[in-house]
């Protein structure tokens, strides 16, 4: 085992060279840049699917369904030959094979179906059923019934009296049939196998009495399924609630062999077919959203032609109401997406930096080795082969095993974009690696630590031209992609992707630029001071290269993205704690419209007086009328006290001096009122409030009420000129909010005992939490978590590996120096006057384009999606935030700069000063 070790060993010498060490870092390099581009896009797709899946599981099963429904009639004119009776021969057997079709239509299409799970049914309108036991009777209301035929039946509920309906008779004036029922339909109705009911007063149909016989009592299985969802009366009967009281709905089912005869004995034209298709989003991930979702919308068109299975062929409308969440999905997704395209873009481009520069200290260990290949006769072409080589046996091994460490952690995601980026990164460290070796040995990369002559005026004057060509092409670039818009639904934003990136560029070539300059004026001032440290620290700080623009950039890059990002973080906080505010009006709000008390003067007061409570305000709700027959809402106020309330709140304030009554008490011939947009012309003449007709005029404009929410246009009534006008007809308070930290236990308990019924009590805190804990949005910060953790990584290998190519110089100045007497503190003094003034120059570029990307970017960034509301988020400079991460990536290069100056002391000089020799 030792021979092979030996052997590998030895082999791994042969290609590395004198570059072992520089080739293992970067093979680490290398694994954890393709690893970080490939984990992070498929992490994402794994919040997301997350989230797509709990939208999935919150919507209902009737929801999660293809389905198409058709009249009587029309499908009877596609089954039966055409001049004869449109039922004529017509059976439910006749629905199977149309099923069957439209299946595989369906699946044709790529939406995807649960096999063998989709059924049909045939529904009646609702009949009255006078016959009906009293129990289900409201009052002297008799209920309605309808008759319903279903497909897999037995699939969906078990016998557990009697036997399923199967016999019928009509005669001339009267129809008799079998039917089953739910044992919640018996439970209501009073139904048990033997009962009867009686249809009667038929307006239409061929028979004026219906007699129904129950064969059967079914217990219900997989209740929450679309087969008895869709209709809910089906499975149990609902109270149909009207101004007048109401009545109860109940279904009663028949069997297939019935069918026909039913068509006879009622109006063919009041009965339905429908046939439902479960959808199967099990295996449904994010980025499939858009395609399906287009084709529920738009795709189904060809598939609801069926020809095979009818007589004449028929056109059905496939639809399903899953689109309403699947468009919402998409929209929030693209919005959220933008944003991270930031995160992968940056990243990216970060890693590129960091390989590069780890190509760069490989080069700089081998220069020596090259160049004397170089001088014993080696061809160009023979060296390019050994760089590759030596490069690919580091490369392809780390890249192949970051990718295979962010499949494992990510196994069941499929993202595209992760192999792009993972072999772009592969692909460009196997270039530089041979590419920098060789520029390295033919002299266009000259690094000389300890060189004090002039740079040569060619290489200033080029250095300028590539500056300017590069800032040029950044702002042009900039230009360019703002220009562009914003992006067709599903597109990538380029111009949020890339914005960083392209700010970054001419900030860093600034940064490299001019603290030279700044360092060099230093330079003069510590010369004219005694000791040697700070001016030789800085002196050598001063000299800089084309080659320290690129860990210049990455640094900017790196601080700018994880500012900007903590910057967003910080505006979606607001924005979640001021939607919060939005809809609950409060800290808390307590809904008393469905109370059997009233919330009277002295509710009011018992509820202000329980602990924590500071501000109370409550609110009355009704409806008006206007002058052009418009209906909106009304809600009325004392505007002192939701003013007072809502200046508790972040929610802008209230101008309640606009409904303020007059001076000397004197009601104004028309009641000043704030009206929303699209209130329109509604308030030119009088209004009905109630029974009170009013003349009001719009002072003010108000967009929404936190504490009530307002689906169309409203307007706000003062309370005090409600009470003059309206007098008993004034809409009674019906919401009452509160501000504090209130104690709930005390609060639930006396909202209990004084507003008794169905009173809601509202937390702003728990809405707050519903808010932070949205799925997309907390994948999203999660994800904008792990990529500033793996940016700040990358700021500190940066930090290293510039430290590392300068290393050895440095060392050996200390070496000389600590033999003729300095101090460790003062060896530590000159490491920081050396090193720390790039890293400081880079710290505040980062910061400055952090700042300048809120300008820039903040009002193209639609952060509405991370607070589930249309409300704008605007992003702010957050200058105290900025320098606290400026701040720890100094403290960073300060904690590595005192490692390496430790390092150097426990080497020893005298190990220095010979490898030096």
């Amino acid at each position: 085992m030792t021979e092979s070790l030996r052997r590998v060993r030895a082999g791994l010498v042969t290609i590395t060279g004198t570059g072992a060490g520089a080739s293992v870092v970067l093979a680490f390099l290398v694994l954890a840049s393709v690893f970080i581009s490939v984990v992070t896009p498929r992490a994402s797709l794994a919040f997301r699917d997350k989230a797509l899946q709990q939208i999935f599981s919150s919507t209902p099963k009737s929801g999660r369904t293809v389905f198409a429904t058709i009249d009587m009639p029309t499908l009877g004119a596609a089954l039966g030959p055409s001049g004869q009776p449109a039922f004529a021969g017509m059976n439910a057997v006749q629905f199977g094979p149309i099923a069957r079709e439209l299946d595989r239509h369906i699946t044709a299409a790529a939406v995807p179906l649960t096999p063998g799970a989709q059924w049909w049914g045939v529904a009646s309108n609702f009949l009255q059923a006078p016959g009906a036991s009293k129990n289900a009777y409201n009052g002297e209301t008799s209920p309605q019934v309808e008759l319903i035929d279903r497909s897999n039946l037995p699939d969906f509920s078990k016998v557990v009296a009697g036997r399923l309906p199967a016999k019928d008779s009509v005669g001339q004036a009267s129809a008799r049939f079998d039917v089953a029922v739910t044992t919640q339909m018996a439970a209501r109705f009073r139904l048990k196998v033997g009962s009867t009911v009686t249809l009667s007063d038929q307006e239409t149909g061929s028979v004026s009495t219906i007699t129904l016989d129950v064969t059967g009592i079914l217990r219900a299985r997989h209740v929450d399924s679309a087969f008895w969802t869709v209709d809910a009366n089906a499975l149990k009967p609902s109270f149909n609630k009207t101004t007048f009281g109401g009545y109860w709905l109940g279904g009663m089912i028949i069997g297939d062999s019935e069918l026909n005869d039913l068509e006879t004995a009622i109006t063919d034209s009041t009965m339905t077919v429908t046939w439902e298709f479960p959808l199967d989003l099990s295996k449904v991930q994010a980025n499939d959203v858009a395609p399906l979702n287009a084709t529920l919308l738009n795709g189904l068109l060809n598939a609801g032609v069926v020809s095979s299975s009818v007589v004449n062929p028929l056109t059905l409308s496939l639809q399903s109401t899953l689109t309403g969440a699947l468009t919402e999905f998409v929209q929030t997704e693209g919005q959220i997406g933008s944003l991270l395209s930031l995160l992968y873009v940056s990243l990216s481009i970060v890693g590129l930096v960091v390989l590069l520069l780890g190509a760069r200290l490989l080069a700089e260990r081998r220069a020596a080795e090259f160049s004397l290949f170089r001088a014993r006769g080696a061809a160009r072409w023979q060296l390019v082969l050994l760089a590759i080589r030596a490069g690919a046996i580091v490369v392809v091994p780390g890249a192949l095993l970051g990718a295979a460490l962010a499949v494992a952690l990510t196994a069941h995601e499929d993202e595209p974009l992760a192999w792009w980026l993972g072999g772009i990164t592969a692909a460009v460290t196997l270039v530089a690696v041979p590419w920098l070796t060789l520029h390295r040995i033919a002299g266009l990369i000259r690094i000389d630590e300890r060189a004090d002559s002039a740079v040569p005026r060619k290489v200033r004057v080029r250095r300028i031209v590539i500056d300017v060509a590069a800032v040029a092409g950044a702002v042009g670039g900039l230009i360019v992609l703002r220009l562009q818009g914003q992006p067709a639904g599903g597109g990538t934003d380029w111009f949020t992707s890339g914005a960083p990136v392209l700010l970054a560029i001419p900030m860093a070539i600034v940064v490299v630029r001019i603290y030279p300059v700044v360092l060099r004026w230093l330079v003069a001032l510590a010369g004219r001071r005694p000791g040697v440290t700070t001016f030789v620290g800085l002196a050598r700080a001063a000299r800089t290269s084309m080659t320290a623009v690129l860990p210049a950039f990455a640094l900017v890059l790196v601080l700018a993205v994880i500012a900007f990002g903590a910057m967003l973080r910080s505006a979606v906080v607001s924005g979640d704690i001021v939607q919060s505010y939005r809809e609950v009006g409060a800290d808390v709000a307590i809904d008393a419209s469905g109370s059997n008390s009233p919330l009277d003067l002295a509710a009011q007061r018992a509820i202000e007086a329980v602990p924590g409570v500071r501000v109370a305000a409550t609110l009355a709700t009704s409806a008006g009328v206007g002058s052009d027959s418009t209906t909106f809402g009304v809600v009325v106020a004392d505007p002192a006290a939701y003013a007072r309330l809502l200046a508790q709140t972040p929610v802008p304030g209230f101008p309640a001096r606009l409904l303020a009554p007059p001076p000397g008490g004197k009601l104004p011939a028309r009641i000043p009122v704030l009206a929303s947009p699209g209130i329109g012309g509604a308030l030119a003449k009088q209004i009905l409030v109630g029974i009170t007709r009013l003349r009001v005029r719009s002072v003010g404009g108000i967009s929404s009420t936190p504490g009530v929410a307002q689906p169309g246009p409203f307007i706000m009534l003062p309370a005090w000129a409600a009470a003059r006008v309206m007098g008993a007809d004034t809409p009674k308070p019906d919401v009452m909010l509160l501000a504090g930290q209130v104690d709930k236990a005390k609060l639930a308990s006396a909202v209990a005992r004084l507003l008794p019924g169905a009173t809601v009590i509202t937390y702003r805190s728990t809405v707050l939490s519903a808010l932070t804990g949205a799925a997309l949005p907390h994948g999203a910060f999660v994800t904008f978590a792990q990529a500033a953790a793996e940016a700040a990584a990358f700021g500190a290998i940066i930090m290293l590996i510039m430290l590392a190519l300068g290393a050895r110089p440095r060392e050996l100045t200390l070496a000389r120096l600590l033999t003729m007497g300095l101090s460790q503190g003062q060896a530590r003094r000159l490491v920081v006057a050396e090193a720390l003034p790039a890293i400081l120059a880079a710290a505040v570029g980062g910061a400055i384009c952090a700042l300048a990307l809120v300008p820039l970017l903040g009002p193209s960034i639609n952060l509405s999606p991370f607070t589930g509301s249309s409300a704008n988020v605007p992003v702010h400079a957050d200058l105290p935030l900025v320098g606290y991460l400026a701040a720890g990536l100094v403290v960073l290069a300060l904690a590595t700069l005192f490692a390496q100056a430790t390092a150097t002391r426990l080497r020893g000089v005298s190990r220095a000063l010979r490898v030096g020799e």
